[in-house]
């Protein structure tokens, strides 16, 4: 899709890039099979991790109606519609609506990275560089324009609205946080390796 950018693959960047995925992301959301290019999920995909572990924003957890939307789905579709699931595949489980333990977020596949941005269950990080906290995640920033960034993976912004009117998002905003998902390090992390998280970068983007 960019070949500029796939010109500049580096195959020894690549192998460490992929070396760091095996060891910090595999595991929660598979890895594309080298031979065949589709996709082999992990161990821990599609498993359910709670908030107080993940540290992300609750808010789409925490919602007011939670204890009774996944009843409402099960009921309100009919057998034959494709949002009909299994009621034990719907959750919470009866008598689980008030447990805040199991109230969390998905493990999905990593498969298409390019072209999930914002990241985040909120949309609250405008690139891959930012998640994976190669740079830093920036508290404030504005959409509108939505220039895709090939170099940082996501989308690029101005450092201030201008004369067409971005739309601002302040990641102090209840529901906005920004914070939480720090794989393989945190920003602060003194064990952070900014060269690996490069080498991550690029192999994410051939995912």
């Amino acid at each position: 899709m960019f070949p500029q950018e796939a010109a500049k693959r580096d195959a020894a960047r690549m192998t460490q890039g992929h070396a760091v995925y095996r060891q910090y992301c595999a595991d929660c959301h598979g890895d594309r099979d080298p031979v065949t290019g589709s996709w082999v999920n992990g161990p821990q995909t599609g498993v359910v991790v709670p908030v107080s572990t993940l540290k992300t924003d609750p808010e789409r957890v925490m919602f007011r109606h939670y204890d009774v939307l996944a009843g409402a789905m099960f009921t309100v579709f009919p057998s034959k519609h494709p949002f009909h699931f299994a009621r034990e595949d719907i959750w919470p489980q009866p008598g689980e609506e008030n447990d805040l333990s199991i109230r969390g977020y998905v493990n999905a596949p990593l498969d298409g990275m390019f072209l999930r941005a914002p990241y985040l269950h909120n949309g609250s990080v405008l690139t891959l560089a930012e998640l994976i906290n190669l740079k830093k995640r920036r508290d404030v920033f504005y959409r509108g324009d939505n220039t895709y960034d090939p170099v940082d993976v996501g989308f690029r912004s101005p450092d201030a609205p201008d004369a067409r009117n971005y739309f601002k998002f302040d990641a102090a905003v209840r529901g906005n946080s920004n914070k939480g998902h720090d794989y393989p390090w945190a920003y602060e992390d003194l064990r952070r390796n900014p060269d690996d998280l490069a080498a991550l970068l690029e192999y994410l983007k051939t995912l």
